[in-house]
């Protein structure tokens, strides 16, 4: 079970603007239960699935905070960036 929660983690963690590689985390758990491998696919497609929805929601809503102080991109810079 703790490998398929860190499994489930890194692929989270790959799929959002973090720098992590779940990779190496899946083809270890591969090699240590090859008969597992549906399960393996189907944790990590979840987790990345789930990464991507949360890199969706920051992008969508945390534009509407780009007028706080805090806010560590500036419109034009923004701008810039999407063109």
């Amino acid at each position: 079970m703790k490998a398929y929660l860190l499994m489930f983690g890194g692929a989270f963690l790959a799929a959002t603007i973090l720098p992590f590689y779940s990779e190496v985390i899946v083809v270890g758990i591969v090699v240590d239960r090859p008969e597992e491998w549906v399960w393996i696919w189907l944790v990590a497609s979840l987790g990345n699935t789930l990464g991507s929805a949360a890199n969706w929601v920051l992008g969508r809503y945390l534009e509407g905070y780009q007028d706080r102080k805090w806010f560590p991109f500036k419109v034009g810079k923004r701008f810039r960036a999407q063109k």
